[in-house]
């Protein structure tokens, strides 16, 4: 078996043991179209198939670091590079003793929001992650030290905001613009899409699930809705350690 080959199974058992939407997870942690993935786990006699390159298997390597070793390892000892290019946006702290390394900022991750049916607001800090700064500054327009970090539960978002994904979250309590936003509605913490109806000029609080939206009545936003913040963007973080 040569090393493309080799690489394309061990690809392969990544995205199996991982489940609906690996794809376009693996993707967004590496930064790559989910269809350049697909074509990496097509065999080279398939139409499509596209060899797993150096820069590619570092990529994955850096973002998946307990999954990629021994027989799932994508370089042979000789020829790992000593310093990676890839660094990686987003990485659990190897030790929450040892400060992040340059470039990067330590986060909190506070308790669960749901995208779901929601549950009660809980504030309290269940990570920690480091982030590179220039990515997010880059990617989310933001300054990584004034977002706050949540991870989403349930599948209401599924498609945009996956179960157990990392929110970056600009902290605010108005609505803006249409939106994903973190919000709280009769009393339950919330992940939602928020816009306003062409039609009626009420609040349209919808999921991507295929749900119908809830509607609410400006009169009743103030008593009923308040908003926590909104997402900037997320990120799905897994171990397989």
């Amino acid at each position: 078996m040569d090393k493309f080959e080799k690489r394309r199974q061990a690809l392969r058992a990544l995205v199996d043991s991982m489940g609906r939407g690996a794809i376009a997870s693996v993707a967004k942690q590496i930064g790559i179209e989910p269809s350049y993935v697909s074509r990496l786990l097509y065999s080279e006699d398939k139409k499509g198939g596209k060899r797993m390159g150096e820069d590619t298997a570092t990529a994955l390597s850096k973002a998946f670091p307990s999954f990629f070793i021994g027989e799932n390892a994508l370089f042979d000892d000789a020829v790992l590079p000593a310093t990676p290019a890839y660094a990686p946006p987003v990485a659990p702290p190897l030790s929450s003793d040892i400060d992040p390394a340059e470039g990067y900022a330590r986060l909190p991750v506070l308790a669960e929001a749901a995208a779901g049916h929601g549950k009660y607001p809980a504030q309290e800090v269940v990570q920690h992650i480091d982030v590179l700064e220039s990515y997010v500054r880059q990617r989310l327009h933001a300054n990584p030290r004034t977002l706050k970090v949540l991870t989403a539960r349930g599948s209401s978002m599924t498609g945009v905001i996956e179960d157990g994904d990392i929110m970056f979250v600009q902290p605010t309590n108005e609505f803006t613009d249409d939106g994903i936003y973190i919000l709280t509605l009769d009393d339950l913490i919330r992940v939602k899409r928020l816009s306003v109806s062409m039609t009626t000029g009420n609040v349209l609080i919808e999921s991507n699930d295929g749900r119908k939206a809830e509607e609410l009545p400006l009169k009743e936003v103030p008593h009923r809705l308040h908003i926590q913040g909104r997402v900037l963007g997320s990120w799905s973080l897994r171990s397989f350690a």
